[in-house]
């Protein structure tokens, strides 16, 4: 336990950097969304980012939520308030995600602001 709070308060804590074709990611988000009805709560989109997973949907206040996992750990979670359909805010959001998880990845440097909210499920 202490060595997994040692890397999250690390400053040296770096994971590799991927480049993620974001306009891409989106791409695909905006076809599965015009393609069928998803229902709240239901996976939208996966993107596989270093060793984390972070998986798209949209929560019961109809906002997009990127949830971001290592094996079977939820780390973070991320509501991103977009209306369905608003891609350049989803797509903001996503940046913030990605340069988060380029960054340091500290708690306390959790985005929060009007347009995406961080979230830490730790110990």
């Amino acid at each position: 336990m202490l060595k997994k709070l040692k890397y999250l308060f690390s400053t040296d804590n770096e994971p590799g950097k991927e480049e993620v074709n974001i306009s891409g990611v989106i791409e695909q988000i905006k076809k599965k969304e015009l393609a069928e009805d998803i229902p709240l709560g239901q996976r939208i989109h996966t993107l596989n980012y270093s060793d984390l997973d972070l998986f798209l949907d949209r929560d019961i206040t109809e906002n997009y939520r990127v949830a971001v996992y290592r094996g079977r750990e939820r780390i973070y979670s991320f509501s991103i308030y977009a209306d369905q359909g608003d891609y350049e805010s989803l797509k903001e959001g996503y940046e913030k995600i990605i340069q988060f998880l380029n960054g340091e990845s500290k708690v306390n440097q959790l985005p929060d602001n009007d347009k995406i909210k961080g979230f830490f499920y730790g110990y």
